[in-house]
């Protein structure tokens, strides 16, 4: 049974840890986006005071599905989800 003291260590420390942006830029990630995810949701840190941020540049592989599905599966934190338009050329 954990002690009173520690108990309340635990409270201050969780108290005074920031709240984090993890930023994922992504292009045709489908071999590896799941394992990253994985990787976050699997810290040690607060998920309430996490937040994920992912942009995608276009993917035309699996990239987007599976970081949806990922979601709809284990809502573990917060994800937000953005498609950068690509830039066009000027000639």
């Amino acid at each position: 049974m954990p002690s009173e003291t520690s108990e309340n260590t635990q409270k201050v420390e969780h108290y005074v840890l920031p709240s984090i942006s993890i930023i994922i830029p992504v292009h045709n990630e489908k071999l590896v986006i799941e394992r990253r995810l994985t990787n976050i949701s699997e810290t040690n840190y607060p998920k309430e005071k996490m937040e994920v941020i992912v942009t995608d540049s276009g993917s035309d592989d699996r990239t987007r599905e599976i970081i949806f599905e990922r979601f709809r599966r284990k809502s573990c934190f917060l994800l937000k989800m953005r498609e950068e338009e690509r830039p066009m050329l000027l000639t």
